[in-house]
């Protein structure tokens, strides 16, 4: 049977590419099933690959990248959405660092928990706050997720977004009662984080980073 490779490139690991081997005919079938579905043939063929080099599954891929028609489809042929990663990140905590919400929406109405953490003691919350996404973070936290919740190493969710930058999430988490003073093992507040920040970034991002100190220490908050 005739065959031709095609290569694939993950978001956001572009460097990494994964090559299989595709009939023809299959891969004509591919693209109008991707047609149909509305999503890339791309999207599509990576149900051909399974588990990867960190076991992630398609689910994950699908739902890292945004696509939720790829993640219905393969929930609704079996796909585990309870399934983990060797890092112990669900798709749905891939789709919050991504800021996928309808994704998210879709998977935590198929029951995935909001509350499961990964290796490193990360909830979807907490990587929703480190990526900046305030639509995910309010979906979360209308779902119950724990605004106060740590990591390993008692990194809060303000902490995650302060240390990217995102004001917006950091206006979001104080404003629903997180503790804008609380410190992670090693001593550090949010506005540590914030204030090296201003000091190590430049030009739009260094601004970024003032704003958010100027709003923490409104809040009360201190290094």
């Amino acid at each position: 049977m005739e065959t031709r490779e095609v290569g694939l490139a993950f978001r956001p690991r572009l460097t990494e590419t994964v090559s299989i081997e595709i009939p023809k005919d299959v891969l004509h079938s591919l693209k109008q099933a991707a047609a149909n579905r509305d999503m890339s043939v791309q999207a599509l063929i990576k149900s051909y690959i399974g588990q990867g080099a960190r076991k992630m599954t398609s689910l994950m891929w699908a739902a890292q990248d945004g696509y939720l028609a790829m993640v219905r489809f393969l929930v609704s042929e079996g796909s585990d959405i309870h399934v983990r990663d060797e890092n112990g990140w669900t798709a749905l905590m891939w789709a919050a660092q991504g800021g996928h919400v309808a994704v998210i929406r879709f998977l935590v109405s198929e029951g995935s928990d909001i509350h499961a953490r990964n290796n490193f003691g990360d909830t979807a919350l907490v990587l929703a706050a480190q990526g900046g996404h305030v639509a995910v973070i309010r979906f979360l936290v209308s779902e119950g997720s724990d605004i106060h919740v740590r990591d390993e190493s008692g990194w809060t969710a303000l902490m995650k977004a302060t240390v990217s930058g995102h004001l917006a999430a950091v206006r979001f988490l104080v404003d629903h009662g997180v503790n804008v003073n609380a410190r992670s093992a090693s001593g550090e507040t949010a506005l540590t984080w914030a204030v090296r920040g201003s000091h190590i970034e430049g030009g739009e991002k260094k601004e970024c980073y003032e704003e958010v100190v100027a709003f923490l220490k409104a809040a009360g908050a201190t290094e």
